[in-house]
């Protein structure tokens, strides 16, 4: 199974490249969005569909190529396949690149793309890093972004073999959540407290910031503000990034080590469901909560390693007894099941419960949990089956 991997790669441009990379960007939002408007009128999505509409126009009224015209098509396709309900909008900051309108050279580590109006060669500032990832390669697409900083990036796309999968010998559950930001069936707790207090910190300042900027006496006093609220502009972002990179790194070790199979929740949408019942000074820790971000990097770390992941549904994981698995009392950190006495940190028994599902999910020939609900009594109970080898 081939997986990929994202090479950003900064390029050097004179004044004249840029301004065609530009005007090259531009015409790539405005094709997408005349496509996505096309698109919505005839109440088409479909990638052949879309082509079949508008590639014509597009070549005739934004001068793209015939490849950067696919490109635009394809990426509308999949926005609008993916955006559900909501209207799509497209800025000019990247562009779609394929194996004809890009290529790389190792010889002297450059790229070249095609423009509006030829095909221009880019050196590329690059490290040691990147030289030794681009190494031997023979990428096939990449990505022309423009960043927040205004310099010019290629997100080189490489292809590369995964390993395969290991059998998994157990499980290994993971409890993602807003005070702990992982908790495994193993007894690991990954806590949040430095990072919600510097998330907090951060809002404080950003408000102050904000406050002065807006209603500052002095016009001196309000550019200095938003020069520092540019300056701060992503270091929480980035600072949560780096949080999920070592949990998420640290937890694909310790499965790969075991031999285990990873059991993460499906929280998708969670924030919809929960958020009205938190009270205004809470929902905004649990709006900033990165549990997507933290899956995303566990899944294409384990993936790299060759570890299973599993996702589960994530009802009564939290309230089941990790013994009896029957319904138990959570209360902040700690767990108590009336049932049979057990009594163990919340996050803890909630992971446990996870590995024990995601086990019967990977095994069925052993144990199966299974959820039975009682409407009379308005009970739930998740209890386990045998069947077979216990």
């Amino acid at each position: 199974m081939d997986a990929f991997r994202i090479i950003s790669c900064p390029i050097e441009a004179t004044p004249e490249q840029a301004a065609r990379i530009e005007a090259t960007l531009r015409s790539f939002a405005r094709a997408c969005n005349y496509v996505a408007l096309r698109g919505k009128q005839e109440k088409v999505s479909a990638k052949r569909k879309l082509q079949k509409l508008c590639y014509y126009d597009v070549r005739e009224r934004f001068g793209l190529s015939a490849n950067l015209a696919i490109a635009a098509i394809q990426r509308v396709s999949v926005a609008v396949k993916t955006s559900g309900t909501r209207e799509v909008s497209f800025r000019p900051k990247s562009a779609d690149y394929d194996a004809r309108t890009f290529s790389f050279r190792e010889r002297d580590w450059s790229v070249s793309l095609t423009l509006l109006g030829g095909r221009e060669r880019f050196p590329l500032r690059i490290g040691t890093w990147q030289r030794d990832a681009l190494t031997g390669t023979e990428p096939r697409s990449a990505v022309l972004c423009k960043k927040s900083n205004g310099r010019y990036y290629v997100d080189i796309r490489l292809r590369r073999e995964q390993p395969p999968k290991q059998e998994g010998a157990g499980t290994l559950g993971v409890d993602m959540g807003v005070k702990n930001i992982a908790v495994t069936s193993t007894g690991t707790i990954y806590s949040s407290e430095a990072l919600n207090a510097y998330r907090l910190e951060r809002h404080r300042v950003r408000k102050s910031l904000q406050s002065k900027a807006a209603k500052g006496t002095r016009s001196s006093t309000r550019r200095n503000c938003r020069k520092a609220l540019a300056r701060l502009s992503g270091k929480e972002r980035r600072r949560c990034k780096e949080e999920n990179h070592v949990i998420s790194r640290r937890i694909v070790r310790e499965a790969k080590a075991g031999g285990l199979t990873i059991v993460l929740e499906d929280l998708t949408g969670i924030r919809d469901r929960t958020n009205q019942r938190l009270r205004r000074s809470q929902r905004g820790l649990h709006n900033r909560w990165s549990f997507h971000q933290l899956r995303q990097f566990i899944e294409y770390k384990a993936a790299d390693a060759g570890v299973p992941v599993i996702v589960i549904d994530p009802r009564y994981t939290s309230q089941t007894c990790a013994r009896c698995y029957c319904i138990g009392k959570r209360r902040g950190d700690s767990f108590h099941c009336p049932n049979c006495g057990h009594n163990d940190h919340s996050d803890k028994n909630a992971a446990k419960v996870i590995a024990a599902v995601g086990g019967a999910m990977s095994r069925p020939e052993r144990s199966a949990v299974y959820c039975v609900w009682h409407g009379a009594e308005g009970k739930v109970e998740i209890s386990r089956l045998q069947t077979g080898e216990a």
